[in-house]
């Protein structure tokens, strides 16, 4: 039976508008708590800047805002949209366009969804903690006036672009002269006009804000701590220096860095990131930020504890944050009205546990614990950027992610790195926008739709949380299976000859409601799993090898299917082989042993 909850959503940037909206969609009723006069979050800028310039004074007046005049996005607003809702020009023209163009992206979103009654502006959340079971306070002040109610849940989008991370500077910097700021508090270049600055950092932004200081700064000196640094003048930039990591600062004003140079500075500018702050949140422990990871948080989304009255959008980075932030919103909206169930409080905590583990073992420090895309160094499972998305897609039914969105990512990523990296905003080309889109081989095919019409009919059913309130023509735009398509497709391309036969055998295979296996420790049910599919493909008297084992693999969830694609490669196309290595890993010979053993015992 689907539920409708209370929600409290604090934020109206973007997670925050996503969330409510996939709430809404799902039946729930939603208020959305936003500190600032206007939607938008941390696109918005604001030219005032702290009192504090690092932002270490906890009792500082705080400005939400990290935007500086000229900042642009860092990818193109091809991958910026929504899955229903392009990023389409509305005053910029540009491929990657201001700030300004993505509040007004982010304003007509609202309006279109009727969100925009939904938000309370200047309105702070100043107190979030759970009374009893499923019972949340929300304590909020507008103008002075404080007022407390209570939701059903929470849904955390306060983003965190606002508390300053500082670099760790040697021994000596309080006696250092200079002036030191944080890019939180940068807005315009001018006061650094003819100064000498060193900036800390080598993310987008240290190389964004360097370039836009040089252009009044006497001289811009950037300092990394990667071992790989290439000591060096940038190019295209007369008065810009790579350097390797600070090494020591001292009374005169001179820092001195690692490859041996010194320089004599007026400012040292912390490019160095920010941390996750939820000053209102109140869970007596059982949520905590240590060294910048939120946790204990199951796929950075729920607290185990209090799951799923407790939720988070936009917790991990480095990644195609506006659809990841879609599909964790739809994730929770669906788990709210219990479409979609989460595993058990233990099992979360475990698979948790696991995580912190593998980033253990693989060398990868605490605070990239919610970092997604991967490095020098190896993530584990659900570090990888398009692992998570896809998992997420999974849990709601969804497609993974396109093929071009993944094309243009790590194209933008590649490129941001590049000795052109300056000036890849105003020369990029989309890799797919000259290509020839040719219509896809089942759009007029009949057999294509009835195989839509059943994704849509088992939505509909709600079967294993992917009931929705959408329209056919979404589902049907969305939901069919990758793997299926691409198989009957490659089987017609071998042999045209069987264009209905091979269709009627994918109609017939969904048709018979197949078993689904997990990858539970549950022998006996891996066994039963293959032995049905088999007798089913048998029945269908279903020869094309890859067809067969497509299918059988689409039956595959959870851990099951990161297992099959981490040995998909190796088995290949060969039924056979795809048997052997399912069984090897779930029902490997020394179990079939063991059970049989005890069944003598038994008789």
């Amino acid at each position: 039976m689907t539920q409708s909850v209370k929600a409290a959503v604090i934020g109206a940037g973007v997670a925050g508008l996503l969330a409510a909206r996939e709430l809404q969609r799902e039946g729930h009723r939603v208020t959305i708590f936003e500190k600032s006069d206007r939607l938008g979050g941390s696109w918005v800028y604001d030219p005032r800047v702290e009192d504090d310039p690092l932002g270490l004074d906890s009792d500082r007046e705080i400005v939400h805002s990290s935007v500086y005049l000229s900042l642009r996005t860092n990818f193109p607003r091809h991958i910026m949209g929504f899955s229903d809702y392009p990023f389409k020009k509305i005053g910029d023209p540009r491929n990657f366009p201001g700030h300004e163009e993505v509040v007004s992206f982010l304003a007509e979103f609202a309006r279109e969804f009727g969100l925009v009654e939904l938000i309370r502006l200047e309105t702070e959340v100043v107190r979030v903690e759970a009374v009893v079971d499923s019972v949340w306070v929300v304590e909020s002040r507008t103008s002075g006036v404080s007022l407390e109610e209570v939701f059903e849940a929470v849904v955390v989008c306060n983003g965190h672009h606002t508390e300053p991370r500082v670099a760790n500077l040697p021994a000596g910097i309080d006696r250092w002269p200079g002036k030191q700021v944080h890019s939180h508090n940068y807005r315009i270049p001018e006061p650094f006009r003819d100064q000498v600055v060193v900036m800390i950092g080598d993310g987008p932004s240290a190389h964004d804000i360097s370039r836009d200081i040089a252009t009044v700064a006497r001289e811009v000196h950037l300092s990394s701590r990667s071992p790989d640094v290439e000591v060096s003048k940038l190019n295209n930039h007369n008065n810009v220096w790579q350097h390797s990591k600070i090494d020591q600062v001292y009374e005169d004003g001179t820092v001195s860095f690692q490859d041996g140079i010194s320089i004599h500075a007026d400012v040292i500018f912390h490019s160095t990131g920010y941390k996750y702050h939820f000053p209102f949140l109140r869970t007596n422990g059982i949520v905590s930020v240590e060294d910048n990871r939120v946790g204990p948080l199951y796929k950075h989304v729920f607290p185990p504890q209090l799951s799923p009255q407790l939720s988070f959008v936009g917790i991990p980075y480095r990644a195609i944050l506006f659809l990841m932030m879609e599909l964790q919103s739809t994730w929770i909206a669906r788990v709210l009205s219990g479409k979609v169930h989460l595993p058990s409080k233990e099992e979360m905590l475990a698979d948790v546990q696991q995580h912190y583990q593998c980033m253990e073992e693989c060398g990868i420090p605490k605070h990239h614990t919610h970092r997604l895309h991967p490095n020098e160094v190896f993530y584990p499972r659900f570090h990888c950027i398009f692992e998570y998305l896809d998992w997420l897609a999974a849990q709601v039914g969804v497609l993974p992610v396109e093929e071009r969105l993944r094309e243009i990512y790590w194209q933008i990523c590649k490129t941001i790195a590049s000795p052109t990296g300056h000036t890849f905003r105003d020369e990029w080309v989309c890799p797919t926008q000259h290509r020839t889109i040719k219509q896809p081989w089942f759009e007029s095919d009949p057999w294509m739709f009835w195989i839509r019409f059943w994704f849509y009919r088992m939505s509909s059913r709600g079967s294993r949380g992917h009931r929705g309130s959408r329209s056919v023509a979404s589902v049907v735009g969305k939901e069919v299976p990758r793997e299926i398509v691409r198989a009957v497709r490659d089987a017609l391309a071998r042999n045209e000859g069987d264009h209905g036969h091979n269709l009627k055998l994918t109609k017939e295979f969904l048709c018979s409601n197949p078993p689904v296996f997990l990858g539970e420790p549950k022998l006996l049910k891996a066994d039963d799993l293959l032995e049905q599919i088999t007798k089913i493909l048998h029945m269908l008297r279903a020869e094309d090898e890859e067809l067969r084992v497509v299918l059988a693999s689409f039956q595959l969830k959870g851990d099951a299917s990161y297992w099959w694609k981490s040995v998909r490669v190796s088995v290949g196309t060969s039924w056979g082989v795809f048997t052997e290595a399912f069984l090897a890993k779930y029902f490997p010979p020394s179990a079939r042993e063991r059970l049989r053993n005890q069944f003598v015992e038994l008789h």
